[in-house]
């Protein structure tokens, strides 16, 4: 792949078929500074990953600075928002959670081990209010020239 983007022939032993594959393909790859460059489908580029740099990049998506034992969908989200990208993150990213030794040991969350709700109720209109700040508009008022609104709910009565 790295040689046909560089110098734009298909290499000569690929057969008339193989060579359209390559260069339908090719068309979401880049390569700047002799690094290659995928784009995705929600249209960012980013860098593709070599084969032993995967082990590193797992380990700190789940277990590391960044990580926090999260599950293989958001270990993957985690690795495609740093701009990193290989063809099968996902399924890698679900391989590794499931041979994680701290998950396996931890487990799913039970009901026993959530927080109880703890409703705070007011106790006569008016005592208790929400302010929510909602804007930029564009264009703004005509006469007042304001972008913004402030919103108050009061938590009784709404």
């Amino acid at each position: 792949m790295t040689i046909f983007l560089t110098t734009g022939l298909p290499p000569q032993q690929l057969s008339p078929d193989e060579r359209k594959r390559l260069a339908v393909r090719s068309r979401n790859f880049c390569l700047l500074n002799n690094t290659l460059y995928h784009k995705g489908a929600d249209g960012i580029w980013r860098r593709a990953v070599r084969q032993f740099e995967k082990s590193v990049i797992l380990r700190e998506s789940h277990c590391g600075i960044a990580g926090g034992h999260y599950v293989g969908e958001a270990t993957s989200r985690k690795i495609w928002n740093s701009g990193l990208w290989w063809p099968i993150v996902m399924k890698d990213a679900v391989d590794y959670c499931r041979k994680c030794d701290v998950c396996q040991r931890m487990g799913q969350p039970t009901e026993k081990d959530r927080m109880p709700f703890q409703p705070v109720l007011p106790l006569e209109p008016f005592q208790k209010w929400g302010l929510d700040f909602v804007g930029p508009f564009k264009p703004e008022a005509m006469q007042t020239m304001n972008c913004y609104i402030i919103v108050g709910t009061d938590y009784c009565t709404r």
